[in-house]
């Protein structure tokens, strides 16, 4: 493996990606070369399948205290996700990465983190990283710079990622919203429906695959599963709704600033099912908004983005 070999690691609630990427300096956009790895959380005997996060507004109070009262589940379950990032660095060999990742973070590591462990201090247990990039800014940033991204030379789109959770996204005048800038701007975790589950717990395919296994004795674990299921039908209602709700969210907010979106892009694991599941589904969520919706399919669009952000941009 070349050791001038750029790659751009995606870590999400589940699994951590890395991708190898080349820039061509003519068209200036980044495109995958031949190397991907991706390990997954569940693969190894030291990660915790059952680990529930602590509760967000507890977090949220330790954040504004500024004192992390992180339990030994906790602190177990991230040491599990270093040693495995650390294992995925060691097979890369090199050291031109770039790191994604998702929750809310200082300069030291992840300090909120609605679909997994804290990990405050990933910097310092991880030599080669400098920086932590925003997941769902790298999202938008590879759908944005690479060849497998759908969004290009449009000024007002909304981003949907949805994966264990939901990666927002907005570009508004063709500049990306820094979501922790905007007092008026909720992400889909802090969107509470009347039921008071939140979008990302309706709208993430995790969120569905979770909503199924509590009621039924038939585990499923992919959404092309759980399409075939004739009582899933309430799951994907519900779920429609949530995009719903967050579009009409995401319009005020353009409406806000005096202008409109062109287009919803939902991407990851959602946009892939969307793409591919049964019409009556993808009708669900495309008869909410009289936007127009496009699909990406191609989940390295976050490792791409987190490598043309500290490459390339």
């Amino acid at each position: 493996m070349s050791k001038s070999q750029k790659f751009g690691i995606d870590c999400g609630a589940t699994k951590v990606m890395a991708q190898s990427v080349i820039y061509d300096s003519k068209s200036k956009v980044i495109k995958p070369a031949d190397l991907n790895f991706e390990y997954n959380y569940s693969d190894y005997s030291f990660w915790d399948p059952d680990f529930i996060p602590t509760p967000l507004e507890i977090q949220k109070t330790e954040l504004e205290n500024g004192v992390f009262d992180i339990k030994k589940t906790e602190r177990m379950q991230a040491s599990a996700i270093v040693k495995i990032i650390k294992q995925l660095i060691s097979k890369l060999k090199s050291k031109d990465i770039a790191l994604c990742y998702p929750g809310l973070k200082n300069r030291s590591g992840i300090i909120l983190m609605a679909n997994g462990p804290r990990i405050p201090d990933l910097i310092d247990q991880i030599p080669e990283l400098k920086t932590i990039y925003h997941d769902s800014e790298c999202c938008l940033l590879g759908e944005i710079n690479s060849v497998v991204g759908r969004i290009k030379h449009s000024k007002n789109t909304v981003y949907i990622g949805g994966g264990t959770g939901i990666a927002d996204g907005i570009i508004l005048n063709n500049e990306i919203i820094d979501f922790n800038k905007e007092d008026d701007l909720r992400r889909s975790w802090e969107i509470f429906l009347p039921s008071k589950m939140t979008v990302e717990s309706n709208l993430s395919p995790n969120g569905m695959l979770a909503k199924w296994n509590r009621s039924s004795s038939k585990t499923l674990k992919t959404m092309f599963e759980l399409e075939k299921e004739s009582k899933s039908k309430p799951i994907f209602e519900e779920a429609s709704d949530s995009f719903s709700l967050l579009i009409r969210e995401r319009i005020s907010f353009f409406n806000r600033h005096n202008t409109q979106i062109e287009k919803i892009v939902i991407g990851q694991r959602l946009g892939e099912f969307l793409e591919l599941c049964q019409e009556n589904i993808r009708l669900l969520f495309e008869s909410k908004t009289n936007i127009p919706i496009e699909y990406s399919s191609d989940r390295r669009t976050a490792s791409l983005g987190a490598a043309w952000k500290k490459f390339c941009s």
